[in-house]
């Protein structure tokens, strides 16, 4: 990153290291909320015994709830789960993940600043 940032303001190095560290932080930042719910997911699909081979599409499931449920407010939980289920994942296992993670609290998602003249 410090490379990126030293290159884009020409050779300013407290800008760029400033860049670079700010760059780090915003993206582990946006990344927690995503990791935290999948790891309590983990726990619930192995309690409820789901085979490991489905995992990958219950991340797809979380990382989407975070993101459209939680964080962006574009879907709601009912029609989130209508989605899953009808590719292919059980309801009451959604509802259970649902619940789960709805305890996990999102931060809204970034929305970009307003350009001045």
């Amino acid at each position: 990153m410090y490379a990126v940032g030293f290159g884009v303001f020409h050779g300013a190095t407290d800008i760029a290291r400033e860049y670079a560290d700010a760059l780090t932080y915003a993206r582990a930042s946006g990344y927690a909320p995503f990791k935290m719910a999948w790891q309590e997911v983990q726990g619930v699909l192995k309690e409820l015994n789901i085979p490991s081979a489905q995992w990958g599409l219950y991340k797809a499931a979380v990382n989407e709830y975070v993101n459209k449920v939680q964080r962006k407010k574009q879907m709601s939980r009912d029609e989130w789960t209508e989605k899953w289920t009808k590719n292919g994942l059980d309801g009451r296992i959604l509802d259970e993940i649902a619940r789960r993670i709805g305890e996990i609290i999102a931060p809204p998602a970034p929305t970009p600043a307003a350009k001045t003249a």
